[in-house]
């Protein structure tokens, strides 16, 4: 499935969200496709981007709900599929932008440590809409106690988070 262009407006009845569950508590960003550029927006947007001339293409999904709780869903590839993206730390390493990163609680929590993972999965994408699950573990490294902190991310949901190309 390809992306296409157009006005960029989802009819304002359409339920637009990510939430996902970090240790077990519940984060659920929910609005229309906002400007994320900034940590205090609220909203959600996803995007193809190309990052650097030796780097892979990659699909964001991106949720920011202030400068608490943010999400990037980083899908590598040219194009999305309604399939299973599974994510490791040698995925995240070799691409620099495959997998997750969560900023939880003003920490952030990626894919860096050999028992991290995300799993990404595709479940609808129409009418350049794309809804589906995500799971998995993610580190945040402490360098001065030379050690990493996981995360479990659980029950992750996104719906009709329109696709930018």
């Amino acid at each position: 499935l390809g992306c296409h262009k157009d006005n960029g407006v989802v009819d304002p009845q359409t339920e637009v969200f990510i939430q996902y569950r970090v240790n077990g508590q519940l984060v659920r960003i929910e609005g229309n496709l906002v400007p994320v550029n900034q940590s205090t927006d609220v909203g959600i947007i996803s995007r193809r981007s190309q990052r650097g001339l030796f780097l892979n293409n990659f699909y964001q999904i991106s949720g920011r709900n202030g400068s608490t709780n943010s999400i990037d869903l980083n899908i590598p590839g040219d194009s999305l599929e309604k399939r299973s993206y599974y994510l490791n730390d040698s995925i995240y390493s070799q691409s620099a932008q495959a997998g997750v990163d969560i900023y939880h609680n003003d920490s952030v929590f990626r894919l860096q440590n050999s028992a991290d993972f995300t799993n990404i999965i595709i479940t609808s994408y129409q009418d350049g809409l794309i809804s589906g699950t995500f799971t998995g573990a993610m580190s945040n490294y402490n360098p001065s106690s030379n050690s990493f902190t996981q995360r479990t991310i659980a029950d992750g949901l996104f719906k009709n988070v329109k696709v930018y190309y």
